[in-house]
């Protein structure tokens, strides 16, 4: 059956209808200047409809804000003088000498970790980390090697940073090596933590402690 559309309201109409069922102008007809947009009938579109089509061209948007958001109610934050403020996701490679902070789950030796949880050191805790340094090698080091500089600059560290030597303490030392492919891609980094075998759930920072 033959249909024609009006031109006031776009609303689609049997060959019969002399006029419009839906805004009631007559066919043929231009509408009058006056009357300006004509609301789309509720049975042609559902509401929201039209927002929804305009909203999908700017999805990417949309995701971006997502995930900026996203980062902000997630990841950690710190205070003016850059100690934690917030607990929150913190990559390895943005981890300073005293943030306080916890490892995701259960760790095996051999796998790669690249976030932690950082806390603010008056929160329940693990391990906190007392230094950071840089490997000085031309190729990437075997294990021997990394235990050797451990030996010679995190303990060291950790007498100073602890006020008391390594040999003598009741802590124990945790570190965080590069893998071969994070070496090749320049990070010759090593970062040192101090934790208490003793206690997984500290509330305020070793630094000092003398233990």
């Amino acid at each position: 059956m033959a249909r024609w559309v009006c031109l006031r309201c776009f609303a689609s109409n049997e060959e019969a209808f002399a006029a419009c069922q839906s805004c009631g102008l007559p066919r043929g007809e231009q509408p009058a200047a006056e009357d300006g947009p004509f609301p789309v009938a509720a049975e042609e579109t559902s509401p929201g409809g039209r927002w929804i089509q305009r909203l999908g061209r700017f999805w990417w948007v949309i995701l971006v804000v997502a995930v900026s958001v996203g980062g902000l109610i997630f990841n950690a934050q710190r205070d003016d003088d850059g100690s934690i403020s917030r607990s929150g996701n913190l990559a390895i490679s943005d981890l300073r000498v005293g943030d306080c902070f916890d490892l995701k789950g259960e760790l095996d030796e051999d796998e790669a970790v690249d976030e932690i949880t950082a806390r603010p050191c008056t929160e329940p805790h693990e391990f906190e980390l007392m230094h950071i340094g840089t490997v000085a090698s031309a190729t990437y080091p075997a294990d021997a090697a990394f235990v050797t500089w451990l030996d010679e600059n995190c303990l060291p560290a950790f007498a100073e940073y602890i006020g008391r030597s390594y040999s003598e303490s009741a802590l124990d030392v945790f570190w965080f090596q590069p893998t071969r492919e994070g070496w090749d891609a320049g990070d010759h980094s090593v970062q040192c933590a101090v934790f208490d075998p003793a206690n997984d759930e500290l509330t305020g920072a070793l630094r000092g402690a003398a233990r």
